[in-house]
């Protein structure tokens, strides 16, 4: 029996899924599909299509739903689950949008959300398709357009897919710079990129459109380019019309694996405008006290503990304007504050307590809107919270020594893996190098302090403890008897006795209670100095070192030992 193969079942069931999308739909400015998983492998898929009003009604539309293991469907006659404007206008003359029954530029924003079960599989693809998009500036004729998201839905994967932050199509104006925020929140906190990509239209296969020349996806016009770690797109038009711009965002867990993505295909409505937009050059960081320290002027290091305060400043050369601020600063920064003062100049103070959350960057993004009639003008900003964990300082620790006890590293005495770098204060308050000399160093508490950058600390102490001379660690220590002109020296260090001071060359080792009970025996290479393991089971108290070279000259010390 002759089989279908999986490419020509996915084509036919495209032609089949076409049906009413494919009425005319010159009025479809863009859209983007998302999927969000909701346990059990149910996911509820979401479709977002803008709808310039002036053109034919809306129709029902369709999903198309494949993966790599066979699996094709479709939903069809999908109507919305809401209609909303989004026009670019003030609210005075919203009125007169042709959403409305006016003149002005009305644009609205249809929803469709259906709940379907999809079996597991590494690669999943929900598509959409139209038969013809508005006419732009940008593109050669008025082709179709097409929406795709791809995820991986094995192994329990239950994932939902970045959501752009700003869905509409903007109003910009010609010979104005654009500051635009295409950048998407993730529900799951994974790492996001973003990337511009040719437009697609449905052939029935996604297939790129032919652009104008010079245009293409990557540079959908002149000078259009966008950040890849913020999705912030910058440009300046300088043509009136529509721009097609098609933006994927790519989806990564913290160990660089890939997940899926997401199109979002918008228009720039570029018109020609008396307005002033915000000033793009706005929005940089100032006064930034506490556990954060500003790197560049769009680039904040905070500490994953303690709280920090930062201010941003927006500006419109139009002095009689009042701006309006939007923000993600709740979805990135849980429980932080965001305090707005004046309408022109705009301060935002940004103040948050550290949660609990994992290193790494998140995107801080402002859309600031003037109250312009009848467009109203928007800029957006991007400042890179890169959230870092504070050093470490290790754990409080106690250092006994005895009067001839020789010099030790007060660090050593620490618990834990302190970060290296840091600073030490003696009692008095006053700095050291954290060399603890006994008989020149004074008892008392002392203080290790490391830092990241200003705000981002960590102090741990170590109480430094003399020990009275009749101590059984103390009796005798210092004593040595040698036979020759060489003076060995033995200090430890953590659980490692460090020799030094003998004649290069093989030596016999031996450590002895003071009862003469032999603890342990090797034999090691002396160098400049050579580092000896301990025996796990000492205690604090005085051992007996007794070395010989191979001359058969013998040194014995009696060493204190703390642990």
């Amino acid at each position: 029996m002759f089989r279908t193969p999986p490419f020509l079942r996915t084509t036919i069931a495209l032609l089949l899924a076409l049906g009413s999308s494919m009425a005319q739909a010159d009025h479809l400015t863009g859209g983007t599909l998302t999927t969000e998983c909701l346990g059990s492998n149910l996911h509820k898929v979401r479709l977002v299509l803008y709808r310039e009003c002036s053109g034919a009604p809306m129709v029902p539309h369709s999903m198309l739903f494949s993966n790599d293991c066979g699996v094709v469907f479709s939903l069809n006659d999908l109507e919305p689950t809401l209609v909303e404007e989004v026009s670019s206008l003030c609210a005075a003359n919203l009125a007169s949008s042709t959403c409305n029954g006016g003149a002005l530029l009305g644009v609205e924003r249809y929803t469709y959300e259906q709940t379907v079960f999809l079996s597991p599989c590494n690669s999943w693809t929900v598509s959409w398709m139209a038969c013809c998009r508005a006419a732009s500036v940008n593109l050669l004729n008025s082709p179709g357009l097409y929406l795709e998201t791809r995820f991986n839905n094995t192994n329990g994967a239950c994932n939902a897919s970045p959501v752009p932050r700003e869905q509409l199509s903007p109003m910009v104006c010609v010979d104005r710079p654009v500051a635009f925020d295409a950048g998407a929140t993730d529900p799951n906190g994974d790492v996001l990129r973003y990337r511009l990509i040719d437009a697609r239209f449905g052939a029935p296969a996604p297939t790129p459109l032919n652009y104008v020349v010079p245009n293409y996806g990557g540079e959908p016009a002149p000078g259009m380019a966008i950040d890849t770690l913020t999705g912030l797109i910058t440009f300046t038009p300088t043509q009136i019309g529509r721009i097609v711009t098609v933006v994927q965002v790519d989806e990564f867990r913290a160990d660089g694996s890939y997940i899926g993505s997401v199109m979002h295909d918008f228009n720039f409505i570029v018109e020609a405008c008396t307005n002033v937009p915000p000033d793009p050059n706005a929005g940089t960081v100032s006064d930034v006290n506490g556990a954060a320290e500003q790197v560049v002027d769009d680039v904040l290091h905070v500490c994953s503990t303690g709280s920090f305060c930062a201010t941003f400043t927006f500006t419109d050369t139009d002095a009689g304007q009042s701006l309006e601020l939007s923000s993600n600063v709740s979805d990135i920064l849980p429980g932080a504050t965001l305090e707005l003062n004046g309408t022109n100049p705009m301060t935002a103070t940004l103040c948050w307590t550290a949660v609990e959350l994992d290193p790494g960057d998140r995107v801080l993004s402002f859309t600031v809107r003037d109250d312009a009639c009848p467009i109203r003008a928007q800029q957006s900003y991007a400042i890179v919270v890169h959230l870092e964990a504070p050093p470490s300082a290790g754990g409080p620790g106690i250092a006994t020594y005895c009067t001839l006890t020789t010099p030790f590293a007060l660090v050593d005495s620490l618990v834990g893996a302190p970060s290296p770098g840091g600073t030490w204060t003696g009692p008095d308050g006053g700095s050291m190098n954290g060399l603890f000399s006994p008989g020149n160093t004074a008892s008392g508490t002392y203080t290790y302090t490391t830092s990241l950058f200003p705000g981002c600390v960590a102090t741990a102490t170590v109480l430094a403890q003399e020990l009275p001379t009749d101590d059984p660690a103390c009796i005798l220590l210092g004593v040595d008897r040698a036979i020759g002109a060489e003076q060995p020296r033995v200090a430890q260090v953590g659980r490692e006795l460090r020799i030094s001071g003998l004649a290069q060359g093989p030596h016999h080792l031996r450590l002895l209670g003071t009862d003469g009970r032999l603890l342990s025996e090797d034999r090691m290479y002396m160098g400049p100095d050579v580092l000896v393991p301990l025996p796990e089971s000492l205690t604090t108290g005085p051992i007996l070192v007794r070395i010989m070279d191979g001359q058969g000259i013998q040194h014995a010390l009696r060493v204190a030992i703390f642990r």
